[in-house]
């Protein structure tokens, strides 16, 4: 079976994507990682170390629904690849 230009356009862009978005997640884990540990929380009040917390929280979530949002992007071009393929288009 061999894939249509539209398919092999849509199977391209989507290597690009998942490649690029995957690069500027790590990088984003790494600079955010860095900051946080580059901050001194002895120093600070336990509402700003609770504050902080709740921000780390957050970011690691995000991160984590970001990842889920590129396997669904992966499996929706996927998806649509076959379904063309199959319909001949």
């Amino acid at each position: 079976m061999e894939l249509s230009k539209k398919a092999q356009g849509g199977l391209a862009g989507l290597v690009s994507t998942l490649v690029v978005v995957g690069i500027l997640l790590i990088i984003g884990v790494f600079v955010f990682t860095t900051v946080d540990s580059s901050i001194d929380k002895n120093s600070m009040t336990a509402d700003a170390n609770s504050t902080i917390e709740d921000v780390e929280d957050n970011f690691f979530n995000a991160t984590s629904l970001a990842v889920v949002a590129l396997i669904v992007l992966a499996a929706s071009v996927i998806i649509g690849i076959l379904l063309g393929a199959f319909r001949g288009g």
